[in-house]
């Protein structure tokens, strides 16, 4: 698997939107964690938070540990693998997950031997993308009413034939928002397409209901994050701090509803 630094501008959009909804004390999980940013932007707002943190390196999990020490953070710290935990049945269940999971390869020899534990529209496939099994595994480890935020390939949104996933998936999520990353964003990493911040609450599943046949959700299309392709600082100031408040309703500049389509699942943006 691929592994990708979030650009702190984005770790800090996500950081501020999940702290204003995450409850007193909550337990927020980055199941793909890393170097541990996202974990630590969020502990620094948010002290009276349980910080979790899982990666399958063990040279990068103790990379998380270092920043989480100098920032006088505590954090629960599990060198594993999430998919063979989640197949499993051994990750925690939490309040929150902010997380950037791996994206642009294909998790199927993970998880060849807990195929039947996949849900049919993933099982269906030939061969399963990592953004969709580290979606599945993100939104299965969320409390009822938890609050997610996650880095996708905006692909992941409106992709023709991810279709039967995405009507899995909503099926009990609530889509909050869509912030749509400048391709730059990712550019110092190949093979990262575009991608974008989705915000989402967890909700009941309804056995036999049909969803709604739309969901309207905020939508930003940021210009900036505050660097360029090559990765040095851009003449343009980010602007995440702006994208956050869109996503918080403190703002309707530069904002706009996308629409979540279910028949057949797919996010109208630009609308």
């Amino acid at each position: 698997m691929g592994q990708y630094l979030t650009p702190l501008p984005v770790a800090d959009l996500i950081a501020e939107v999940i702290a204003s909804f995450a409850p007193p004390n909550a337990v927020v999980m980055d199941p793909f964690c890393g170097a541990g940013v996202l974990l630590h932007r969020f502990g620094i707002r948010r002290e009276d938070s349980k910080l979790i943190g899982i990666d399958i390196n063990a040279t990068v999990a103790t990379m998380a540990e270092s920043l989480a020490r100098i920032a006088e953070l505590e954090i629960d710290l599990m060198v594993m693998d999430s998919f063979g935990g989640w197949l499993e049945g051994t990750l925690p269940v939490v309040d929150a997950i902010v997380t950037n999971p791996p994206f642009g390869q294909t998790a199927s020899p993970l998880i060849g031997k807990g195929i039947e534990g996949l849900p049919p529209s993933l099982r269906r496939m030939n061969r399963v993308p990592a953004e969709l099994l580290g979606f599945e595994v993100s939104v299965d480890a969320l409390q009822c009413g938890g609050h997610l935020a996650a880095v996708l390939p905006q692909s992941i949104l409106t992709n023709s034939t991810w279709a039967d996933y995405r009507r899995h998936a909503f099926s009990n999520l609530r889509l909050m928002g869509v912030v749509s990353l400048p391709e730059e964003s990712f550019a110092p990493f190949r093979g990262v397409a575009k991608a974008c911040v989705l915000f989402a609450e967890k909700t009941e599943p309804k056995a036999g209901a049909r969803m709604d046949c739309r969901q309207f959700a905020r939508y930003y299309r940021s210009r900036s994050v505050g660097y360029d392709e090559t990765g040095r600082v851009a003449k343009t100031e980010s602007d995440m701090n702006m994208a956050a408040l869109c996503m918080l309703g403190e703002t309707e500049e530069a904002s706009v509803l996308a629409t979540f389509v279910s028949q057949p699942p797919h996010i109208v943006l630009d609308i």
